[in-house]
């Protein structure tokens, strides 16, 4: 239960829609390990990343140091998770054996905007090769010809039930994705990254 009283600052919210929503999620850094978060992109991006902006504003739960350990911690997780078998297979580069594209894209989006705060040299060298085997994934599994051409299938596996699926939140999740590793590109040189 959030008391109504509680009130976030429309910076924190982002995207948002409710403020219980996002004041749930201001708890999430002290209260749940990384083990326990099913969308990287809402838990890096969102609060820890705007926290880490706006703490001056708005008065902190947990330390800056602390949202950095625990944004370090979901990284190191997430990138355990990367499918690093041989190209050949579909599904190198991906975050789900059975070639879900979605778990990709939200982990990119998260990992894309941990790179706004984190400073760790051997981390972030880590995070973007697993943004970019990430990319090349998504890129592979887009459908490029035919009536659905743009779309993006909910599996990279052929055979598998959701290749032959492509909805709006699918393509959504693929699109942010690109769009974050494209906003990569703009930043300065030490974080600079392009495909090979």
């Amino acid at each position: 239960f959030i008391p109504p009283s509680l009130s976030t600052p429309a910076s924190i919210v982002g995207s948002i829609t409710s403020p219980s929503e996002a004041s749930l999620l201001l708890l999430v850094p002290t209260f749940l390990s990384p083990t326990q978060f099913k969308c990287a992109k809402f838990i890096l991006r969102y609060p820890t990343a705007k926290l880490l902006r706006d703490c001056s504003n708005v008065g902190c739960i947990v330390s800056r140091d602390d949202l950095i350990q625990h944004a370090t911690k979901i990284c190191r997780s997430i990138l355990k998770q990367q499918i690093r078998a041989p190209l050949t297979t579909g599904i190198s580069g991906g975050f789900d054996i059975s070639g879900r594209t979605t778990p990709t894209a939200t982990r990119i989006e998260g990992l894309c905007a941990a790179l706004d705060f984190l400073s760790d040299p051997d981390l972030t060298s880590a995070i973007r090769t697993s943004i970019t085997t990430g990319i090349i994934f998504l890129l592979k599994a887009e459908i490029t010809v035919g009536k659905y051409a743009g779309g993006m299938p909910g599996s990279a596996i052929l055979l598998s039930p959701g290749a032959s699926i492509v909805r709006i939140d699918y393509v959504q999740h693929a699109l942010s994705a690109w769009l974050s590793f494209a906003a990569l590109q703009s930043q300065p040189p030490h974080r600079n990254f392009q495909l090979p």
